[in-house]
């Protein structure tokens, strides 16, 4: 009899204990699912009310925050479940450590989440808005900088989670970097360099630039994490690892101060009297030219004498940088100094050119 009533004892607990475990998860999941509805109505909301008062930056945050905080909300009720499962089936202490532990991580994943959409959402926001000041290189900059730190201090801080000592990693990783240092030294040499590309910007989007030694030149399309992105004159694509900007030559046309026109010009030798009056007159058109920048020399000289020629060297600046508009000027140039040359009688110099008879031989005889 005693045994019939403890059975039933424990049955009925038993069943109690059924029904509030099927309570606590029902309550749970209303729960949750309520704050899944309301974080998803007011943000909804709030969003649309700032973006019509321009409150741009404030939507952004709120967007980023959107996902992350509604994932946030169905991970705690996961947890709040599987704690009840396994206080009523298991009633394992080490099991019930490794659910916090686990809720932990979870959350700091969440928070570094949120973090990352906070960035990246900024970014697109400043590379899309029409302000000329916006530097799109700096932009790109600040966000990458800004994601290897959020990176870093959620490394730290998930290994602090983990109970992993900083300073037992640190004696760990000694040997360890340096092997991946060694099988990867070109990745990070990319990596680093291209990190030194937007802090130092020896050229940013848009720029022409020029590699002398490997015969590569083009425009600046995309300046990557390993790689730079490089449009030649045929519109190919051509990517240039990071770690060769810091070990070639370098030239960035599209921050040079002038375009320079020099030419050599070949005058016959009996129009040496005419020098004179036909470099002032030069030197005068030259000065009144409204396309060159009088800051710097511009003049027309005698440079040298050969045996068959005079040689007239030109010698300008022009105060455009755009390699269309210096055409039309050299052009201009050229074309007025022609017009001085022929209105002074004087010609240019043709190439002799020498025949040695010897291999030509002429019979007289008829």
């Amino acid at each position: 009899m005693n045994s019939l009533n403890t059975l039933t004892n424990s049955m009925a607990t038993g069943s109690q204990s059924w029904f509030w475990l099927i309570i606590a998860c029902s309550v749970g999941l209303v729960v949750a699912a309520v704050l899944h509805y309301l974080v998803w109505h007011f943000i909804s909301r709030k969003v649309c009310r700032i973006e019509l008062s321009k409150g741009r930056l404030r939507a952004i945050v709120l967007q980023a925050a959107h996902l992350p905080l509604l994932i946030l909300i169905w991970i705690i009720f996961v947890i709040f479940l599987l704690n009840q499962l396994a206080g009523f089936f298991i009633h394992d202490p080490h099991l019930l450590s490794e659910i916090d532990l686990a809720r932990k991580v979870l959350i700091i994943l969440c928070i570094l989440w949120f973090l990352y959409r906070v960035v990246i959402k900024v970014e697109a926001y400043y590379l899309q808005a029409r302000e000329k000041m916006r530097d799109p290189v700096t932009v790109k900059a600040i966000s990458r900088i800004t994601l290897i730190v959020v990176g870093l201090i959620g490394l730290l801080i998930l290994l602090d989670t983990f109970g992993i000592a900083l300073t037992a990693l640190l004696t760990f990783s000694g040997i360890s970097v340096a092997a991946i240092g060694f099988a990867a030294k070109d990745l990070l040499s990319n990596f680093i360099s291209g990190l030194a590309l937007y802090l130092k910007r020896p050229f940013v989007l848009g720029d022409w630039i020029s590699l002398p030694e490997r015969q590569i030149e083009g425009n600046v399309e995309e300046i990557g994490w390993l790689k730079t992105t490089i449009r030649n004159f045929e519109q190919r694509p051509i990517y240039v690892p990071n770690r060769l900007f810091s070990e070639i030559i370098m030239v960035n046309a599209s921050r040079m101060k002038n375009y320079r026109i020099l030419e050599n010009i070949s005058l016959r030798l009996q129009d040496n009297e005419k020098i004179q009056a036909l470099t002032a007159e030069i030197d005068t058109m030259l000065a009144a030219h409204n396309e060159l920048d009088h800051s710097k020399s511009h003049y027309a000289r005698l440079n040298g004498i050969t045996p068959t020629s005079m040689i007239l060297m030109l010698l300008a600046y022009t105060l455009t940088t755009q390699s269309d508009k210096f055409q039309h000027v050299k052009q201009d140039i050229l074309v007025k100094t022609l017009q001085i040359i022929t209105k002074h009688g004087a010609e240019y110099a043709l190439n002799p050119v020498r025949v040695d008879m010897q291999d030509f031989p002429i019979s007289l005889d008829r």
